[in-house]
């Protein structure tokens, strides 16, 4: 079974959704409150095989019950015996697999695959009403829960202490054949349990007793046997008695990742072939390593059959296993849910920094320098102003250098607002697209002038010669030897040598020093900031000593328009 479309109206945070499922695998993914769990809801409210939903006014959109709710989602393909006319032959719909589109009289298309629209409603009385719709038949007509439970619909890992026991409609229940021997035990062992002696010696439970025939009694109230005993219906044992155990230790008090596992797990062996699963936020409680695997096997049983998945996920894991061809970008803007593919030209994206498809904002940086600054950056610059990239939605990630231009492309095309930083003396080598072609699809781009890279950048605009010295010894911090660092730099300078790393400090030349320090920064092999963790040293030493000093210069200033577009939104 399949759902191939789905329409919302009126639904919890969805004023407006249509969306379109061409594929067996598919993961919803987007900035939290975008809906992604309602459409799941939503999915299983029409399909699940209950006669009822418990609806509150809360479900309608702001509250409001003028308008009801109306949810249609279209599955297939419809089993032989539903296709009768003394059933929904009437009203079967075709999906084409080619156009991925769905045409109103599945008679007239007969290469499309048979479907229903099975439309949920509910108005300001809060009795829910299932029914098959098509264009041609608005009014529709009823759909039993009995027909609807046919589509196989799953909600899978939403609750593992259920699962874990054998109460009504677990995966435990509906894995064994036959409950009436264990129930007749469990009535038995309770029966035993009433005979249990001593409790009448209790002292407490005597004078309590004593006290209540005396008020009895001076009511005109005899009743001389009144004594305490189990109550039998605390005692009732039925099969939601029972449940897992590791040992003697109950299931529920494993951890949650290998509840949830073990919970999925019978789940899966109780889930009919050709089920549509429903899963919310894979990724709860499982480490990387389980996450994949899970979704290993999960892909594994649904391609093999005629089956569907739709899942949430937060999880960068999740995004790096699954790759680009099930993920769909859901938003939610002014209460209208909006879903955007990810295309297959993506997938180097995908895999190389699935965390930036997490994040609403994201700051593509050609190199790890970069992103070692900007941690920087925001660590003694933005939070001493109570701010963060992380409070605007703003991620900086690492786009590997020439491919940081197709990076930031890809984000912007599927709707993420980007801003590429990079160093200016790479242009050249950058993947298509080039520079104007990013700025004109609306990525904010930010490099330096003079066709320099960061170290350049940072050696030129430094002020003084002290500075320059400081900047040395961080070299240091990051790892880099004194004699290591003296050699390198005396290999750039002209006549007039160093003995020693402080004569930085009064040497006189400070062009010929500071290009001496630049080329010794980024020496092969000995590279001093190439790194997250040395860009961030590297950050460190600017912005907690001498970045109030170089207002005037380019590195001050694209840093603070980089400010500007994180904190602005722009």
């Amino acid at each position: 079974m399949q759902v191939y479309h789905i329409k919302i109206q009126h639904f919890r945070g969805i004023e407006q959704c249509e969306a379109t499922f061409e594929q067996q695998i598919a993961c919803l993914i987007g900035p939290g409150d975008s809906t992604k769990s309602t459409i799941l809801d939503a999915i299983e409210y029409v399909l699940c095989p209950n006669w009822f939903i418990p609806f509150d006014d809360s479900d309608f959109t702001n509250a409001d019950i003028s308008r009801e709710i109306t949810i249609d989602v279209t599955v297939g393909p419809v089993p032989f015996d539903l296709r009768a006319e003394g059933k929904y032959g009437m009203h079967l719909r075709g999906w084409s697999p080619r156009q991925h589109i769905i045409h109103d009289d599945a008679a007239e298309h007969e290469e499309d695959t048979p479907v229903l629209t099975i439309r949920l409603k509910v108005d300001r009385d809060l009795t829910p009403e299932w029914l098959v719709v098509t264009n041609r038949t608005p009014d529709g007509v009823r759909i039993s829960y009995r027909d609807r439970q046919r589509f196989r619909v799953v909600r899978i890992g939403a609750n593992p202490d259920n699962e874990l026991s054998w109460t009504r409609g677990s995966a435990l229940l509906k894995l064994t054949s036959d409950m009436r021997n264990a129930e007749q035990l469990l009535l038995d062992a309770s029966r035993k349990l009433r005979d249990v002696p001593g409790l009448a010696s209790v002292v407490d439970f005597d004078t309590s007793i004593k006290a209540t025939k005396e008020g009895a009694e001076s009511l005109g109230l005899a009743l001389p046997s009144l004594r305490v005993d189990i109550d039998p219906r605390s005692l009732r044992a039925n099969a939601a008695t029972l449940s897992l155990h590791n040992d003697k230790v109950p299931a529920r008090r494993l951890g949650l990742g290998t509840r949830r596992l073990l919970a999925i797990g019978a789940q899966l062996q109780a889930m009919e072939e050709g089920a549509i699963v429903l899963i919310d936020e894979i990724e709860h409680g499982l480490e990387p390593h389980r996450i994949k695997h899970l979704i290993r096997t999960l892909t594994k049983r649904i391609g093999s059959g005629s089956g569907q998945m739709i899942m949430t996920s937060h999880s960068p894991a999740a995004l790096e296993e699954l790759g680009a061809q099930p993920l769909h970008v859901v938003r939610s803007s002014r209460l209208t849910t909006s879903f955007t593919k990810v295309g297959t030209p993506a997938q180097g994206t995908v895999r190389d920094i699935p965390e930036a498809f997490l994040s609403p904002r994201v700051i593509v940086c050609e190199g790890p320098t970069e992103v070692g600054l900007l941690r920087s950056y925001e660590k003694l610059v933005l939070l001493t102003k109570s701010q963060s990239f992380a409070l605007h939605g703003v991620l900086p990630v690492y786009g590997s250098g020439s491919s940081a231009p197709k990076r930031a492309s890809d984000l912007r095309e599927h709707g993420y607002d980007v801003c590429l930083f990079a160093d200016s003396d790479t242009r050249s080598s950058w993947q298509q697209p080039s520079e104007d072609d990013l700025i004109n699809s609306g990525v904010k781009v930010i490099v330096w002038a003079d066709d320099c890279c960061t170290e350049k950048r940072v050696t030129d605009d430094l002020p003084d010669t002290t500075s320059l010295l400081c900047l040395v010894k961080a070299s240091q911090k990051a790892g880099i030897a004194e004699q290591s660092a003296l050699d390198a730099i005396n290999a750039g300078l002209p006549i007039q040598k160093l003995s020693n790393l402080d004569e930085i400090a009064t040497y006189a030349d400070l062009y010929a020093l500071r290009q001496a320090i630049y080329k010794a920064s980024i020496s092969d092999g000995k590279a001093w900031f190439k790194t997250v963790s040395r860009g961030e040293i590297l950050g460190d030493f600017i912005f907690s000593t001498v970045f109030a000093q170089m207002q005037s210069t380019d590195f001050y200033k694209k840093l603070k328009t980089l400010e500007d577009w994180a904190l602005g939104g722009r």
